[in-house]
């Protein structure tokens, strides 16, 4: 039904759920996207004058780098394992919910699966959701929320 998937990770045991989603949809091509924690990129950009160092800045945000190449090559080996035939991987950039709706059109992705964390009422509010605005948003792809497993 589907030929390409866009999925969305963000290093938590959630999204490697949705990982597994996608091996169940049976589509050949899945790109994996990851879009890196802003506070350590704003920090190494901006050289953070009155926060941290230089080079603490750029520690930090190589650190997070490092943290989502790896999170990206294990998630292709996880596709891969699971008989998947194409799996590419993004650094995504800017807002998580922008980022995911600009790749999943800029690769005419027909799925977009997406974890949600579960959150509601102000913890939601406040912290907003990257799901939510993905399923306002994306206009040429169905959306697959896959909440967390119940504990």
């Amino acid at each position: 039904m589907y030929e390409k998937a866009l999925v969305a990770t963000d290093g938590s045991g959630f999204s490697k759920v949705a990982l597994s989603h996608v091996v169940n949809l049976g589509v050949p091509h899945v790109v994996v996207i990851r879009v890196p924690d802003s506070v350590p990129m704003m920090l190494a950009g901006a050289g953070a004058p009155g926060f941290v160092d230089a080079d603490t800045a750029q520690r930090l945000a190589d650190a997070e780098l490092a943290e989502v190449e790896a999170d990206l090559a294990e998630a292709k080996d996880v596709l891969r394992n699971a008989g998947v035939e194409r799996v590419d991987t993004i650094i995504g950039r800017g807002r998580p919910g922008d980022a995911i709706v600009e790749e999943a059109d800029e690769h005419d992705c027909d799925v977009i699966v997406i974890a949600t964390h579960g959150r509601s009422g102000i913890s939601r509010a406040m912290l907003g959701s990257v799901a939510d605005y993905v399923v306002h948003h994306a206009e040429d792809a169905a959306v697959l929320l896959v909440r967390p497993p119940k504990t």
